[in-house]
């Protein structure tokens, strides 16, 4: 009872995922963590059918004279994985550190963001307002580089781990210029300092913060690829279940962040700037503290397969991983490593998702500043509470999640993204029409209310950042993929920023005494753009299996490649500009 390996079948190394690196691991033969592919079909793309023994090492190996027969014939949970192993648990004890290191970035990324950060100033004793637009600017430069991050993860090993490694680098980034912050802030006397001297002390400040940012964006992305590579071994059906448990902690970390940045910081009216209620050296002290605790957790409780660098030579090496025997490609050059990827950007499948991301985020982040300040105006908010809607719209963020994970898992990526979409345009448009025209709904409440649900979409804009990534990432390269798109992200929201800040205030000013009739033309302006975003879902697959065919028979297109790192390269420059233009303004 059996069937010979030339009768062939699904699972194939050399049948839809074999990877861009012609001549190398990443070919067709060597790859089998890709060659578990869905996309496997029972007639290959060179129209023969596979075996069903590729499964096995001694298939790989070139054994073509074996019989399978029982539970090797057939594996229902392995069918539709892209990567061998199976699938596992974040909560398990061999991942536990995983999420430790996940709770460490997302809790001090937070703190750095959105506690420490806006109070600098006061801190400082410093008497100048400071707009979100520049708070936010500053942070974002570790995101601008989180290509070469995640590029850097895959290509350099440290200790022979691509992933757990980094997350430690980071974690230890972030401790050591969390010292610095504290140091610094124990030792600066800022009561007999004179404001030139303080001032200078401002650039000092916002170097380790972004030495600090830096860490954590570093440990993010090691955790992001490695979820990826683990989301890989789940069966088509069940994947995207690992991702989204771990978004769900990360968002619910960063929520936590948000309700203590509530809890400690308060409004000054006399400086015009918010206030932390401690002493920043404690909490500087906190978060080098809370730094140093993923290290042990991510050494004993992170499971991760040793990469074998062995430069000039290609071949196959059998590890173990939580017991389970696994196929490594050998490691190529750095070099060759880059050219893949680079190669990859080439598939339509990438390129395409990029192009949908910066259209997306280009057309959701397009406003008037001016009109909403406007608006901002007529509600009469009050700044601390701002603190609290701050965290309450998250949870429409962790709602989107939710709903994600029970009921569209498997449902039309278009249909869940057009959703999106509508939940921000619609209470938008509600919320601006009854503000202007009906004077008695005037006030935080409403505002607020209808403010925390565009939540929604952000929290499917964060969702569709990363699963797709799984689809479409090449063996080894998941780092460098979901930096880059990380990268596009953050570039694209501080173009925008800088865009609805500057550059539309000055073409389109609007106050409240310039009545009712150009304040709405501005708004209904912004969300018709805001509806340009339905156009971008055309360009986003429909699902999985749509994905990882359009990744193996899209095609390879030069141009797009080119043309969407000439957009990166542009707006990166872009946004380091901005950035050290509000540095420079901060200490002038």
């Amino acid at each position: 009872m059996g069937i010979r390996t030339d009768h062939g079948a699904f699972y194939s190394t050399s049948s839809v995922f074999t990877n861009s690196l012609n001549g190398s691991n990443y070919s067709s033969g060597g790859n089998v963590e890709h060659g578990l592919s869905v996309m496997a079909m029972t007639i290959g793309p060179d129209g023969g059918r596979r075996s069903l023994d590729s499964l096995e090492p001694s298939a790989v190996l070139g054994n073509n004279n074996r019989f399978v027969a029982g539970s090797k014939f057939f594996n229902y949970q392995q069918f539709g994985a892209l990567r061998e192993g199976g699938s596992v648990s974040l909560f398990s004890a061999s991942y536990f550190g995983l999420l430790v290191a996940t709770a460490q970035s997302s809790i001090v990324y937070a703190a750095l963001r959105f506690c420490m950060r806006p109070t600098l100033m006061h801190s400082l004793m410093l008497e100048r307002s400071e707009s979100s637009v520049v708070i936010e600017c500053l942070l974002s430069i570790p995101t601008t580089l989180s290509f070469f991050l995640g590029l850097l993860s895959d290509v350099v090993p440290i200790a022979g781990y691509r992933r757990k490694s980094y997350m430690i680098t980071g974690t230890l980034l972030s401790f050591v210029m969390c010292m610095g912050l504290m140091i610094l802030s124990a030792t600066s006397c800022v009561e007999s300092s004179s404001e030139s001297k303080r001032s200078y002390h401002i650039v000092h400040y916002m170097v380790l913060i972004i030495g600090a940012t830096s860490g954590t964006m570093l440990s993010k992305i090691a955790t992001d690829a490695r979820v990826i590579e683990l989301s890989q071994r789940e069966p088509l059906t069940a994947r995207g279940k690992l991702q989204i448990n771990y978004l769900l902690f990360r968002t619910g970390i960063e929520w936590i962040g948000l309700w203590l940045t509530a809890a400690l910081v308060r409004y000054d009216n006399e400086y015009r700037s918010y206030a932390l209620q401690i002493d920043p050296f404690w909490a500087y002290a906190t978060l080098a503290l809370l730094s140093l605790v993923p290290v042990p957790f991510v050494l004993r409780n992170c499971s991760e397969r040793k990469a074998r660098v062995d430069v000039g030579t290609i071949h196959g090496e059998v590890l173990e991983e939580v017991g389970v025997p696994m196929i490594s490609s050998a490691s190529s050059t750095p070099t060759a490593r880059v050219g893949a990827f680079f190669r990859m950007c080439q598939q339509r499948a990438m390129w395409q998702l990029v192009v949908f991301l910066c259209i997306l985020l280009a057309t959701t982040r397009f406003q008037f500043d001016s009109a909403n300040a406007v608006l901002v105006i007529m509600a009469k908010l009050n700044p601390n509470t701002a603190l609290v809607t701050n965290a309450l719209k998250y949870v429409s963020t962790l709602i989107s999640m939710i709903m994600w994970k029970v009921f569209w898992t498997n449902s039309s990526w278009r249909w869940c993204v057009s959703l999106g979409v509508a939940v921000t345009i619609v209470p938008e448009t509600i919320r601006a029409i009854m503000m202007i025209y009906v004077p008695s709904v005037r006030g935080q409440a409403f505002y607020d209310a209808l403010g925390c649900i565009p939540g929604f979409t952000d929290g499917i804009i964060t969702i569709f950042s990363l699963i797709p990534a799984t689809e479409i990432a090449e063996n080894g390269s998941e780092g460098a993929t979901q930096g880059m798109l990380l990268s596009f992200r953050s570039t694209i929201a501080v173009a925008m920023r800088t865009l609805s800040s500057d550059w539309m205030s000055d073409i389109a000013p609007v106050s409240i005494s310039s009545g009712t009739s150009l304040l709405l033309l501005l708004l209904l302006i912004s969300f018709v753009v805001h509806g340009l975003a339905f156009f971008s879902v055309l360009l986003l697959p429909r699902q999985k299996l749509d994905a990882q065919q359009m990744r193996v028979y899209g095609g390879y297109s030069k141009f797009a490649c080119i043309a969407i790192w000439i957009i990166y390269i542009v707006f990166f420059v872009y946004a380091m500009a901005v950035n050290f233009k509000a540095m420079a303004d901060m200490a002038g």
